[in-house]
């Protein structure tokens, strides 16, 4: 199971009892996280984010802001391949990436990854998979046919500068497309 916190918010909650039930069946679940803030013994757990050595610090300051976010992206899907490659899932279970994809530098492109290991199920808490910032867009309809700068809410979480909301819509349109063996479920109507 893949998500950005391991017990906070309704997700985490939610992805939690989700994984207890697996366990309890006897399945063998681990929990990959950028955030390891609630361990339990129905699961393993994996922390994608790295600790920031004043070696990496040094790096990252020493880069422009662009290319530090996409050595940070680099090194979350890296981290990512190596625990699917060791683990040998039946399957990946992609919950919430959006805290991750704003604090740790976590992409859409995860998704690649995993699917490159097992089928794919994206169990979809809100709607930040198909929009291109928002986690709910209440009346705004532009996640159908394009979000960009124009957005009316990009400073709500998760915020995203305007410039780069159409980007992320785009990435995420890509994305969804591109992975055939991918399926969405939803936990509510």
């Amino acid at each position: 199971m893949l998500s950005d916190m391991e017990a906070f918010g309704g997700a985490a909650v939610s992805t939690g009892r989700l994984a207890a039930g697996l366990a309890g069946l006897g399945h063998r679940v681990t929990r990959a996280v950028a955030t390891a803030d609630g361990p339990s013994p129905d699961w393993a757990t994996e922390r994608l984010t790295i600790d920031l050595t004043l070696r990496e610090l040094f790096v990252r300051r020493a880069l422009p802001a662009r290319a530090a976010a996409a050595r940070q992206r680099r090194q979350a899907a890296r981290r990512l391949d190596r625990c699917l490659t060791r683990l040998r899932p039946d399957v990946v279970n992609v919950h919430n990436i959006h805290l991750a994809a704003t604090s740790a530098e976590w992409s859409i492109d995860l998704l690649d990854v995993c699917a490159a290991h097992a089928p794919v199920v994206w169990t979809l808490h809100d709607m930040w998979s198909f929009t291109g910032r928002c986690a709910y867009s209440y009346d705004c309809t532009r996640y159908r046919t394009g979000c960009d700068a124009a957005c009316p809410t990009p400073t709500e979480s998760p915020a995203l500068a305007p410039a780069g909301i159409a980007p992320a819509w785009a990435a995420r349109q890509r994305v969804l497309t591109a992975q055939t063996g991918a399926r969405a479920v939803a936990p509510s109507r």
